[in-house]
């Protein structure tokens, strides 16, 4: 499969991976997430309504905030095995700490596939500085 289909197949704007709200979950969840950050508002390759089901209005204004991969879509750059999406179909990639307490993000062929290894380089260059790409060549 091409990857521009492959990117299509999987694309979160889809809503196979958002959780349904009741009406009611819905305005609160709306109301809630107005008054995030705007990293914590996309719903692009986060459910983030799956989260808020679970946890109620979190309060996401603290510094250092981060969200759990619980709910991260098979379309997110760091798309994990912890995700309650992960499948054969979607496996995703593996985090693991090293005995120094550095984050490492191991990419699957899903990843890879989705967001190519350059892909993955820049982003964890801008957005994950603190963490390791293990990329396998």
């Amino acid at each position: 499969m091409a990857d521009k289909e492959f990117e299509s197949a999987f694309n979160s704007s889809t809503g196979k991976y958002d959780t349904v709200l009741s009406k009611d979950e819905e305005k609160k969840f709306d109301e809630w997430r107005r008054n995030n950050p705007k990293n914590f508002q996309s719903t692009e390759g986060y459910d983030l309504k799956g989260y808020f089901k679970e946890n109620g209005a979190v309060d996401l204004t603290a510094k250092g905030q981060h969200l759990p991969d619980t709910y991260k879509k098979p379309d997110h750059i760091t798309f994990s095995k912890d995700s309650k999406y992960h499948s054969e179909e979607t496996p995703g990639g593996e985090w693991s700490k090293d005995d120094k307490g550095k984050w490492h993000f191991a990419p699957s062929e899903h990843n890879i596939n989705m967001h190519g290894k350059d892909g993955l380089k820049s982003y964890f260059k801008n957005s994950e500085k603190e963490a390791v790409l293990d990329l396998k060549d």
